[in-house]
């Protein structure tokens, strides 16, 4: 058996554009992929989602402290019950709150990446989407007690 090189599949996925947002036609994906690959190709998609959803939530809905990637498994079966749209899982809003202070924490503290997070307004993000205080009061920069604030505030 061969096995690809990254570089093959960077050849194969030149000869033609993949991209639907350019040409709209996905459906090369339910005519010509078995169910293993349409279920890979599912998983390889992001999707940006608000940790606190903007109907609930408007004046935090535009910080990119709230927005999180996830796959559609992730966003569907994970972070809405069932695919219900309506419902969060507050666990597994937990563990994306704890994953997005993670990586703000590491995009402030590398200094060759884009700065594009703020610590303040993921305090602010907390402070409204948890409605509490106690974020108000975190010292700039304290990722660690940010994370025991997110890890209290979920124990109530």
């Amino acid at each position: 058996m061969k096995w690809l090189k990254d570089q093959d599949i960077q050849d194969f996925l030149s000869q033609k554009d993949y991209d639907i947002r350019v040409h709209s036609n996905a459906r090369w994906i339910d005519q010509k992929c078995a169910a293993d690959v349409v279920s890979i190709v599912a998983d390889c998609i992001v999707q940006y989602v608000e940790i606190f959803p903007e109907a609930d939530f408007p004046t935090i809905c535009a910080y990119l402290e709230n927005l999180i990637a996830l796959t559609p498994t992730q966003h569907f079966n994970y972070a809405h019950p069932n695919g219900n749209t309506s419902r969060i899982d507050k666990g597994y809003q937990q563990i994306c709150l704890i994953a997005k202070a993670e990586a703000i924490k590491e995009t402030i503290h590398d200094i060759n990446r884009e700065q594009i997070y703020n610590f303040n307004n993921f305090m602010q993000v907390l402070f409204v989407g948890l409605n509490d205080d106690a974020f108000l009061e975190i010292e700039y920069g304290d990722f660690d007690d940010a994370v025991s604030a997110i890890n209290l505030a979920y124990t109530r």
